[in-house]
């Protein structure tokens, strides 16, 4: 039993001994030694990838906005757009029904350029991609889904804050 011990002992050692290990060379250059007798130069520990910034408005969008959508048929809405309790960017406004209200998350996808998706009443599924053109002007291309299909475009004049 003792012999055993001593085995065990003595490869635990040998493995722990020859795991990769950082070496100075004679001129003070640092080197990774790695057990099968491989060796590469160190560079020194690898720094944490920066994180890419999310892209920001330059401009206040929040207030109260009213759309103008063209496509086959016009339709005028007017929505508000805030910021919910965790942050994030919303519109509210009367949805398809034009009755109740609709909370919509819009994406910001690149400097004053964001994106929301919804339903209006003459359309069935809207993505509206928007480009701010000042703190008060918004034009935009939307892309429609659903029995009335295609591409229109869209404007939005800031009424209020």
């Amino acid at each position: 039993m003792k012999k055993f011990l001593f085995i065990i002992t003595v490869l635990l050692f040998v493995t722990i001994s020859f795991s990769a290990i950082i070496a100075m060379t004679g001129d003070g250059k640092k080197v990774i030694l790695y057990e099968n007798f491989t060796w590469q130069w160190y560079s020194g520990p690898t720094p944490a990838p920066t994180p890419t910034p999310s892209p920001e408005l330059t401009y206040n969008i929040v207030g109260t906005w009213d759309f103008n959508i063209q496509n086959f048929f016009t339709e005028e809405f007017s929505g508000y757009i805030y910021h919910d309790k965790n942050g994030n960017l919303m519109i509210n406004w009367k949805g398809a029904s034009g009755l109740v209200d609709e909370k919509v998350q819009i994406t910001v996808t690149a400097k004053n350029e964001f994106q929301f998706e919804t339903k209006t009443f003459h359309y069935d599924d809207v993505i509206f991609h928007g480009v701010l053109k000042s703190d008060t002007e918004i034009d935009g291309v939307t892309m429609i889904q659903g029995t009335f299909s295609g591409q229109g475009k869209f404007s939005a004049k800031k009424t209020s804050n």
